[in-house]
């Protein structure tokens, strides 16, 4: 029987990631009739313990008290069992089945405990503004200059690196000069060291980095072949990707995030992100339709993909999206998504990159570029 005192949080915690079930007959527990067991009773000596923890090859960080060794039962069940140890295979058997609902323990626990200091907090900040001793505005100014520390602290971090001659970054900051990145040296489809570009003149000229293809780019020159258009996308993504950093804020407003949405969701994309150079989809657009409609339609199909969060086919074409960061990217105040966009020909070798910013500008609007 356990002689620990296990706060309410913890102990709620355990019983509910069991399904508020009784770990040994599997019955339901009322919360008043629950107790926490250790399935290595807490009796046994430090000595026993280590003496076990080496036979069964226990991680080195188990203790008594560790998660995966406490489950709840009834008082009634936890008396049965006394002090007792059950044989190897059991102890191994149990607490295998034990660890896997750690992390859900956990995230309970959390749960529950910022409940509790939310209900406190907010009854002390109520008393505070109805005792006059801070303000509406003193409040709002103390919120909102947390949400401007821990904007700049923000970590972004790409799905996927970009590759330099002599490292990958995949992390980036908004409160960190990326400068010397014009200057860095791009590995291009992580094999090649330069892209290949030419001008109207039939002038030929190699870039490697992104400093290189701006003033390239302004000197009128661009890549021609099929691999280098594919390959540009390395270096146009990067100085897009650094402009936008430079340039985001802190949103005033989102219909992305409350509740979420993923970037993958078709019900809340507009067909205007499809590549559709005929204007094929106009009509469809016109009246409001989403991606989702177009697939109930069967006017597009989705193609699995393991390098985007999603992929679309629409008139002989692949339209693939993935997300990057989502912040105000065009000083509206409104949260906007970065997305890397990748568009492919089903039949043959065209393909090219962009980059986009999609936005949704209201609860009734699609996100669209």
């Amino acid at each position: 029987m356990s002689k620990t005192s296990f706060d309410t949080p913890t102990r709620a915690g355990i019983w509910s990631a069991h399904g508020t079930k009784c770990f040994y007959c599997n019955t339901d527990i009322d919360f008043k009739d629950l107790n926490i067991d250790h399935i290595i009773p807490q009796s046994i000596s430090d000595h026993k313990l280590k003496e076990l923890i080496l036979e069964y090859g226990l991680n080195e960080s188990f203790t008594i008290n560790s998660f995966e060794n406490l489950v709840p039962t009834h008082r009634i069940c936890n008396q049965r069992k006394t002090d007792s140890v059950f044989n190897k295979s059991s102890v191994l058997y149990y607490l295998d089945l034990n660890t896997k609902k750690v992390e859900f323990v956990k995230a309970e626990i959390n749960k529950l405990k910022r409940k509790k200091y939310f209900n406190q907090l907010h009854s002390k900040i109520a008393s505070a503004l109805e005792q006059d001793y801070i303000n509406i505005d003193e409040l709002t100014k103390i919120i909102n200059e947390k949400r401007n520390i821990d904007w700049v602290e923000k970590e972004i971090k790409l799905p996927i690196a970009i590759h330099f001659d002599d490292a990958s970054l995949d992390t980036f900051y908004f409160d960190k000069n990326f400068d010397y990145l014009y200057d860095k040296k791009i590995i291009f489809g992580g094999i090649y060291e330069s892209i290949s570009l030419k001008n109207d003149f039939d002038e030929d000229i190699n870039i490697s980095t992104l400093r290189e293809w701006m003033e390239a780019t302004k000197q009128g020159f661009y890549p021609l072949t099929t691999s280098d258009i594919k390959l540009s996308e390395n270096v146009d993504f990067l100085g897009n990707l650094l402009n936008t950093i430079e340039n985001a804020k802190l949103p005033k407003v989102s219909f992305l995030n409350e509740p979420w949405i993923s970037i993958d969701n078709l019900d809340y994309l507009s067909p205007k992100i499809l590549f559709d150079p005929e204007g094929i989809l106009t009509t469809n657009i016109q009246n409001g339709e989403s991606m989702g409609d177009l697939y109930r339609k069967k006017l597009i199909n989705l193609i699995e993909t393991d390098l985007f969060d999603i992929s679309i086919e629409f008139d002989g074409f692949e339209t693939s999206i993935s997300e990057q960061f989502r912040a105000d990217l065009n000083d509206d105040g409104i949260e906007d998504i970065l997305v890397k966009t990748w568009y492919r020909a089903i039949s043959g070798s065209l393909g090219f990159g962009t980059t986009l910013i999609l936005t949704k500008k209201s609860i009734k609007s699609l996100i669209e570029p």
